[in-house]
């Protein structure tokens, strides 16, 4: 194999035992085509499984560092006495990044639990709520986990993710990370990309926890609804589009009309769930603020 060349046009011939054995050819290197960001806002909602996939492990294993960070800060200030329990946690979190290292090579579905998982397991730990300062931390296309979980069509893991936001209302972290108005280079929110790709359940888990994300358009101007209709989503777009009627009949302003129950996921029994389970949750530290409130 040759070394590395610069790009551009180079004369090429072909020699055997030292001999020239062929006439010169011209031959042109280019340059590699890196699999980078798409070219345009055209080609931005795009999926490649793979590559998603493995960003989210990525930002799970930033967000374990993170967690690594703030858990030794707050060993130091206890001193000594706080050493002991830190070697059991740092163990656990071997072992999720070891699970959630083998999740790559299984299928959407697996991959969606096996993360869930690891989720469940580095919500359980206080140290979310000592949170008070921003890490900024390279993302991929400037996308949080929420975005990506809703580009894979994860409804189980958005609804994971944002019981632990809930149960941590007060995490800056988590509050950067899992935040359904939040925008990626191209002015895409997680609903944006949920709408696009056509994934119902995940899109109305996100229309749910804060509608006003229906509102917001991407760099071209392009809103939820529409980019879902463009891309032949109708049952999607019409799904939601119900939803907002279905609100606007509360106020009176118009018929009260239902979306189909068999495309409407429901998510007020298990954020009443979560609601619950997190007041009474030993777990929670002091101080903590327990929000469990659809936004308006």
């Amino acid at each position: 194999a040759g070394t590395a060349h610069d790009t551009g046009l180079v004369t090429l011939q072909v020699a055997f035992n030292n001999q020239i054995i062929s006439n010169s050819v011209v031959f042109e290197y280019k340059a590699r085509a890196l699999p980078t960001l798409p070219s345009s806002q055209h080609d931005w909602l795009s999926l490649d499984d793979n590559q998603f996939r493995m960003s989210i492990l990525e930002r799970l294993e930033q967000m374990e560092r993170r967690m690594a960070e703030m858990t030794g800060s707050q060993q130091h200030k206890q001193g000594s006495g706080g050493g002991s329990s830190g070697g059991g946690n740092g163990t656990g979190n071997g072992g999720s990044q070891a699970q959630c290292a083998s999740g790559p090579g299984t299928l959407g579905s697996c991959f969606e639990n096996r993360v869930v998982v690891v989720c469940e397991k580095m919500m359980s730990r206080a140290c979310w709520a000592k949170s008070k300062h921003l890490i900024h931390s390279k993302t991929f296309r400037g996308m949080t986990l929420l975005h990506l979980a809703a580009a894979q069509g994860y409804a189980t893991l958005i609804q994971t993710l944002i019981k632990w936001r809930t149960k941590h209302a007060d995490s800056i972290d988590l509050e950067l990370e899992v935040d359904p108005l939040n925008v990626d280079h191209f002015s895409c929110t997680p609903l944006m990309w949920a709408c696009a790709l056509g994934h119902l359940e995940a899109a109305v888990v996100l229309y749910k926890w804060d509608r006003r994300a229906i509102s917001i358009p991407d760099s071209l101007g392009r809103l939820p609804l529409g980019i879902a209709r463009s891309r032949g989503h109708v049952k999607l777009a019409e799904c939601l589009e119900h939803l907002q009627r279905d609100e606007q009949a509360q106020l009176g302003q118009n018929p009260r009309m239902h979306c189909p129950p068999s495309e409407e996921p429901s998510t007020e029994s298990w954020m009443t769930q979560w609601h619950s389970e997190a007041i009474s949750s030993p777990e929670i530290p002091k101080g903590v603020t327990v929000i469990a409130s659809t936004n308006p």
